[in-house]
């Protein structure tokens, strides 16, 4: 990352690592990263979302999830668990 800090996976993967850690704002922070160079990066979006939801910031997540959502025209994000989420 300190090499290259515009690197959109090794964020999200640091990003995954946070949240492990128990640092869901920093997770948040990376995310958000993420999302700046790569707009359209649903797995983010979502990861994201599940951070907003974790710090009671609800609709702020649902509108990522939503976002998400309407971006799953390949079927790559599971809709059930989406709809988890939506339904938290």
């Amino acid at each position: 990352i300190k090499l290259r800090p515009d690197h959109d996976k090794a964020l999200q993967d640091l990003a995954i690592a946070e949240f492990q850690l128990g640092n869901t704002q920093e997770a948040i922070t990376l995310l958000r990263k993420v999302l700046i160079i790569t707009p359209e990066n649903k797995h983010a979006m979502i990861n994201l979302a599940i951070g907003l939801l974790k710090i009671k910031q609800n609709k702020e997540a649902m509108t990522w999830l939503n976002k998400a959502g309407a971006l799953n025209t390949d079927g790559s994000i599971n809709i059930r668990k989406l709809n988890q989420f939506r339904n938290h």
